[in-house]
C-alpha cells in the first residue's frame, strides 16, 4: 500500500491540520453575521478541515443528530432539513451561483434557532457571497484556512523516513499546500530516482505534469474556478512584475498562500509554472525613412544658424520618438520582446535610407533582447517584411523579369528574418519563425513581389512619371515629387506568389497562435480613401484561403497608414476566424490620424490555452496613449 495518495478520502490519523480556533468558536460563541466562512483555495484541504471539525464536535459530546456535515453539491436539500445545532457545509458553489440569497436566508433562520453554520468556500465563492450580502449584516465572519506550517508539513512527511529526509531539500513553496505536498511525495514514492538533490527539478516537472492531467486538472480548479476575476488579476499583475491594484484581493491571496508573503510573488508552485508573463509584440509599419519621414521638431529649427538647437528640443523624427519611447518603457521592464515591421521602412529604397533604417532597427533589436522572458531564448526579436516603398524601382523598370528589385532590401537587412523576394519563387524558403515555448508562430509574406513591374501597356506612362519624379526629387521640388510619385504608385501591383501560398497550405503552423505578416491590406480599411490602382492584393481571396487553411488567426499589415481590426469568417469552407489588424503609420508625415503602433500581448495560461490582445498605441505630443479597448481572443488546443 502506498504511503502517499493525494486523492485519498479523509483519514483522521493523517489529518495534520486541526483548526482549534474555529472549533473554539463553534463551541463558545456565535457568528456576528449569519455564518462563519472558512475560506481557502481549491485543493487546500477545506473538506478535510470540515471533516476534522465534525469529528471533534462528536468527540466533544454532541449528539450525531445535532451535527450535520453536508456536501451541498450532492445533497442540496439536506441544507433545509432537520434541526441541527451545528451545520458544516461543503461545496456550496452551485448554490452560490444559482441563489446565494437562499443560503444567507437559511443560515439566518438557523441562527435564530440556535444553530451555528460553517461554510467552506473558495475565494471566488467568498466574493459571490459577500456581493450577495452587500449592505446587510449577513456576511461578516471570515476565517482563512492558512497554509501548512513547518510542523504540519513535517508530520505529513513523517509517514516514511525517505520523505522526512526529502522535505528539508524541497523549495518552501512545495510544502505549504497539503494536496501539492501529497502529490509531490506520491510522485517521489513512485520514482525514487527523483529524490536525489540534483534531480529535484525533474521531480517538480513531473508533479506539474501530473497536476495538469485530466483527473487532477489543478490549474482549472484552483485558478479558473477557485478565484474570482479580481484575484486572477492580482496573480497576473505579479507575473508581469507589476504592483496589484486590488489590496483586498491581494490580502486574501496572501492569507491563502497563493501569494508569497515575503517576496510578493505567486506562492503556489504549480500556478507559478503555468502562469506565464505575456510576450509583448510591437507591430509597426510605414516608417518611411527619407523624404516623407515625419518630423517632431519644426523643420526650421534644424536648418541654418538654428541647427544646433534641434537636439536640445528632443527627437527630430517620429521614428526617433518611438525609439526613445521604447528605451523608456524597456527601462521599466515593459518594453516589447518582439518587434514586427510590416513594410515601407524606406521612402525610395536608397542606400542612405536603408542605412538609417538598419541603425534604427539594430538599436530596437538590442532593446528587445534586453527584455527577459522565460519562454524566449535565442529566437529572433525583430522580424521584417518589405513594402512597395522598399522596392528598388530603378532595377524594377528593366525588362529583365528577375527579382533584382529586392536585392537592396535583402542586403540592407541581412541577418534579420524576412521574406526572400530577391530569390526566385521556386528556390525561396518560407519565412516562418516559431516561438515554440511561447506557443506562437509568425509567418512573413512578401506582397511586393512585382512592385514597379515592367508592364508594356504602362511602360510609357511609367517612364514619364519615373523621370519626372526623379527630376523633381533632385530639384528638391517636394510637391511635384509627391504628386508624380503618387501617380507612379498607381501602376504598382501587389500579390503573394502562388508558390508561397502552396507552401503555406502544405506546411501549417504548429503553435497555438499563428500570425501572418505582410505589407498590403487583405481587406478594405474603413475611412481610408484609396485611389491607387493596386492598393490591395490582387489575390487577397487566395491569400486568406491559404492562411485559414494553415490555421492562421491573426494577420498584421500596414500600407493604409490607419489602424483597424477586422474579423472575417468563411462559413462552410473554414471553421476558424481571421482577424486582420492594420497598423497606423509610425513615421510618415502623410497620415490622416495619429502615428503609432499596435501592441499585441500573447499570454499562455494553463495548458493549451493562449489569450491574445491587440491594442493601438498612438503618439500624442511627447506621450504615447492607448486608444480604445483591446480586441481580445482566446486560442485553445
Amino acid at each position: 500500500m502506498t504511503q502517499f495518495d493525494p486523492n485519498r478520502t479523509y483519514n483522521a490519523e493523517r489529518d495534520v491540520r486541526p483548526n482549534p480556533l474555529l472549533l473554539a468558536r463553534l463551541r463558545d460563541s456565535k457568528p456576528e453575521g449569519c455564518l462563519w466562512a472558512l475560506v481557502g483555495s481549491r485543493r487546500s484541504g477545506k473538506s478535510w478541515a470540515l471533516s476534522g471539525l465534525y469529528g471533534e464536535l462528536l468527540r466533544g459530546g454532541l449528539p450525531a443528530a445535532k451535527v450535520k456535515l453536508v456536501d451541498v453539491k450532492s445533497k442540496p436539500l439536506a441544507l433545509f432539513s432537520g434541526s441541527p445545532t451545528h451545520l458544516l457545509l461543503d461545496e456550496p458553489g452551485e448554490l452560490l451561483v444559482r441563489d446565494p440569497q437562499r443560503l444567507l436566508e437559511r443560515s439566518a433562520e438557523l441562527k435564530d434557532r440556535g444553530c451555528k453554520t460553517v461554510v467552506a468556500m473558495t475565494p471566488s465563492e467568498w466574493s459571490r457571497l459577500t456581493e450577495a450580502g452587500r449592505g446587510q449584516v449577513h456576511v461578516r465572519d471570515r476565517l482563512v484556512l492558512a497554509p501548512l506550517n513547518a510542523d504540519q508539513a513535517a508530520r505529513m512527511a513523517a509517514r516514511a523516513p525517505w520523505a522526512a529526509a526529502l522535505l528539508p531539500q524541497l523549495a518552501s513553496t512545495w510544502s505549504r499546500n497539503p494536496f501539492v505536498l501529497e502529490l509531490l511525495l506520491s510522485e517521489a514514492e513512485a520514482r525514487p530516482e527523483l529524490r536525489a538533490l540534483e534531480r529535484l527539478h525533474n521531480l517538480y516537472e513531473q508533479v506539474i505534469e501530473r497536476a495538469i492531467e485530466n483527473q487532477t486538472d489543478y490549474f482549472h480548479f484552483v485558478f479558473d474556478e477557485g478565484l474570482a476575476n479580481e484575484h486572477r488579476q492580482v496573480l497576473r499583475a505579479l507575473v508581469r512584475g507589476e504592483a496589484p491594484r486590488n489590496a483586498e484581493a491581494l490580502g486574501l491571496l496572501r492569507e491563502c498562500g497563493l501569494v508569497d508573503r515575503s517576496q510578493g510573488v505567486v506562492g503556489d508552485p504549480i500556478l507559478a509554472r503555468l502562469l506565464r508573463p505575456p510576450v509583448i509584440v510591437h507591430h509597426v509599419s510605414d516608417v518611411h525613412f527619407g523624404s516623407k519621414a515625419a518630423t517632431v521638431v519644426d523643420a526650421k529649427v534644424n536648418t541654418g544658424p538654428n541647427k544646433p538647437y534641434g537636439p536640445a528640443l528632443g527627437p527630430a523624427t517620429a521614428a526617433d520618438g518611438y525609439r526613445e519611447h521604447i528605451e523608456a518603457i524597456a527601462g521599466r521592464g515593459q518594453g516589447p520582446h518582439v518587434l514586427i515591421v510590416s513594410g515601407d521602412l524606406a521612402e525610395r529604397a536608397t542606400e542612405a535610407e536603408f542605412r538609417d533604417a538598419r541603425q534604427w532597427l539594430d538599436t530596437l533589436d538590442r532593446l528587445c533582447r534586453a527584455q527577459a522572458h522565460p519562454d524566449l531564448a535565442s529566437e529572433p526579436r525583430v522580424l521584417l517584411t518589405g513594402g512597395n516603398h522598399d522596392v528598388d524601382w530603378g532595377k524594377a523598370r528593366a525588362s529583365d523579369p528577375s527579382h533584382a528589385r529586392h536585392e537592396a532590401f535583402a542586403r540592407a537587412f541581412d541577418g534579420y528574418v524576412h521574406p526572400h523576394l530577391e530569390q526566385p519563387p521556386e528556390d525561396r524558403p518560407l519565412a516562418l519563425v516559431s516561438f515554440a515555448a511561447a506557443d506562437f508562430d509568425v509567418l512573413l509574406l512578401g506582397s511586393s513581389e512585382f512592385g514597379g513591374q515592367d508592364d508594356p501597356r504602362m511602360r510609357e506612362l511609367a517612364d514619364e512619371l519615373w523621370r519626372g519624379s526623379s527630376e523633381a526629387f533632385q530639384a528638391d521640388n517636394v510637391t511635384a515629387y509627391q504628386d508624380l510619385r503618387g501617380e507612379l504608385e498607381r501602376v504598382d501591383p501587389s500579390l503573394v506568389h502562388e508558390r508561397t501560398l502552396k507552401a503555406i497550405r502544405g506546411r501549417p503552423c504548429r503553435s497555438a497562435v499563428r500570425i501572418a505578416v505582410l505589407h498590403h491590406p487583405l481587406t478594405t480599411v474603413p475611412g481610408v480613401l484609396t485611389v491607387a490602382r493596386f492598393s490591395g492584393l490582387l489575390n487577397a481571396g487566395a491569400v486568406k484561403d491559404a492562411l485559414l487553411t494553415a490555421g492562421v488567426q491573426l494577420v498584421l499589415h500596414g500600407h493604409e497608414h490607419s489602424a483597424f481590426v477586422a474579423i472575417e469568417r468563411w462559413p462552410g469552407r473554414h471553421d476558424g476566424e481571421l482577424r486582420i489588424a492594420s497598423a497606423p503609420s509610425l513615421g510618415s508625415r502623410e497620415v490622416a490620424e495619429q502615428r503609432g503602433y499596435n501592441e499585441i500581448c500573447i499570454t499562455v495560461e494553463g495548458v493549451g490555452r493562449v489569450d491574445v490582445s491587440i491594442q493601438t498605441v498612438v503618439q500624442s505630443g511627447n506621450a504615447w496613449e492607448r486608444r480604445g479597448e483591446p480586441v481580445v481572443f482566446r486560442v485553445t488546443k
